[in-house]
């Protein structure tokens, strides 16, 4: 997994937001929202960065958006072209 890891910084947020006050959580790997990160995000981490008084929130993940559908169908398309 990449570093550093968000359950280490979200136990303090200031240094790496610069000043601002929002903050989003978006799950960039996984493409649906499934059980375990809605539940690691929202019950583990939205509440201590909400704690240090930065206003947090979660963004779903990509699942059904068009683009991301469009965006699949057209890299399985050039892949098995190219093969």
């Amino acid at each position: 997994w990449i570093r550093p890891h968000t359950k280490d910084l979200v136990q303090n947020v200031s240094p790496w937001i610069e000043g601002k006050k929002h903050l989003l959580f978006l799950p960039i790997s996984f493409t649906s929202d499934h059980v375990e990160t809605i539940q690691e995000v929202g019950k583990g981490y939205l509440p201590q960065v909400l704690r240090q008084g930065i206003e947090a929130f979660t963004v779903p993940a990509v699942g059904l958006h068009p683009l991301w559908i469009k965006g699949c169908q057209e890299l399985f398309s050039s892949s098995c072209l190219s093969n």
